[in-house]
């Protein structure tokens, strides 16, 4: 397998766009559009090939109401690539992404391919399909069964050219855990890197981790959009060309120059500004707010443990950047942390002295036995235990009735 050998689009090889995660709803729908209008469909628009186009997923961001400015756009982003691509020739597939952000509202496309004259589909479930004579294809929208291997077990005994999916691989459990801008639901299947790329010639392009990744011939392509913070890398989309008779194939990732920019600034603990007064501090982070040309900015602000009047900071930076809509503050009051970091291990050597309380398996006289030799430094016979909460106990108790 020759990767990384570029081919010019011609005869030879496809001409491919990957699109994921483009999560209609996720922010303004005016912003949403213009984003994709003034990137993705003009650039497509001058292609003088292209042969089919992917959305591997997560079109929607969540539930949209039909009256309101997500679905137009969404329509008209949908309608206007429809256009592009029957004029090209090219195909159109959208996989199902996440259920939470989908919902179901891929449904609404389905009879769209009956009206068109761009060969256009959507793909809820696992499938493979010859996308053209000499390029056979599997697409793994996101899905949740039980047993994984059972359930996906007849497609993974052949081989395929390309891969387009939606969902978590091994490798990347961990970003896709602490992504701030997507969240995993826990019935999904997680797929094993090796056994992907065991049963594809070429690439595999997958949405749901919204930072380009890569591993491998394997590719996350991100999100097109930002609007989170934790991911100042680029956004965009890929261009990838392959040829099916040689398994050769070559991408290039298109960065969406007008998404907006999400910056953070973290105050150490260590930081000399916590030297300044109050009200010198919170200037000083006015100053970096103007200083900086981010559409959103966050100040992750770690207070020490040792400041003196940590709630007077607090109050004074969240009152002066009320006003501020594009900056957010995150503070941690390390003071606060202190004691409950303190509170949880006096609960934890509690537990660990008594833990026999806890132990299902130990009769209650046994538990008292303990507790008594613990708490006061006496033993007391088991049986001695037992005759005190059974038998004078009830004695006294036939006593008092009568």
């Amino acid at each position: 397998m020759k990767v990384g050998v570029i081919y010019l689009p011609n005869k030879s090889a496809y001409v491919g766009a990957l699109l994921p995660d483009i999560h209609n709803g996720a922010f303004d729908a005016k912003i949403w559009y213009r984003e994709l209008k003034e990137g993705f469909l003009k650039n497509t628009e001058k292609l003088e090939i292209l042969d089919f186009v992917v959305i591997p997923g997560d079109f929607f961001h969540t539930k949209i109401s039909a009256n309101s400015d997500h679905a137009k756009y969404a329509l008209k982003f949908l309608t206007r690539l429809m256009k592009i691509c029957a004029d090209k020739c090219a195909k159109l597939r959208i996989l199902k992404g996440t259920e939470s952000h989908d919902n179901k509202q891929l449904e609404m496309f389905d009879g769209l391919n009956s009206v068109t004259s761009c060969d256009f589909r959507v793909i809820h479930t696992v499938e493979a399909e010859w996308l053209f004579d000499d390029m056979y294809v599997l697409y793994i929208p996101e899905e949740y069964m039980k047993d994984k291997n059972e359930f996906y077990k007849e497609y993974f005994e052949h081989e395929y050219d390309m891969v387009f999916g939606h969902g978590v691989v091994d490798k990347a459990t961990f970003v896709a855990a602490n992504q701030e801008s997507e969240t995993t639901r826990s019935q999904a299947p997680i797929f094993k890197l090796e056994e992907l790329l065991a049963i594809t010639k070429g690439p595999i392009y997958f949405g749901h981790i919204h930072k380009p990744m890569q591993f491998d011939r394997f590719k996350y392509v991100g999100s097109y959009s930002r609007w989170a913070f934790g991911e100042e890398e680029n956004k965009g989309y890929i261009m990838t060309y392959y040829t099916p008779s040689t398994g050769d194939y070559y991408d290039e990732f298109i960065i969406n120059t007008h998404a907006r920019t999400f910056d953070t600034v973290k105050i150490e603990y260590q930081s000399t500004v916590f030297n300044k007064s109050e009200r010198e501090q919170v200037e000083y982070l006015l100053q970096i707010a103007e200083a900086l040309t981010s559409d959103y900015l966050r100040f992750e602000i770690n207070i020490p443990e040792d400041y003196p009047n940590p709630s007077l900071l607090t109050s004074m930076l969240n009152e002066t950047f009320a006003k501020y809509s594009r900056v957010k503050l995150k503070i941690n009051n390390n003071s606060k942390l202190r004691v409950k970091k303190e509170i949880e291990e006096k609960v934890n050597q509690l537990l660990d002295k008594y833990w026999f309380i806890f132990d299902k398996n130990m009769e209650p006289e046994e538990k008292m036995t303990e507790y008594i030799k613990i708490k006061y430094g006496k033993n007391i016979p088991l049986d001695r235990m037992r005759y005190y909460l059974h038998e004078e106990i009830l004695t006294r108790k036939v006593a008092v009735s009568k």
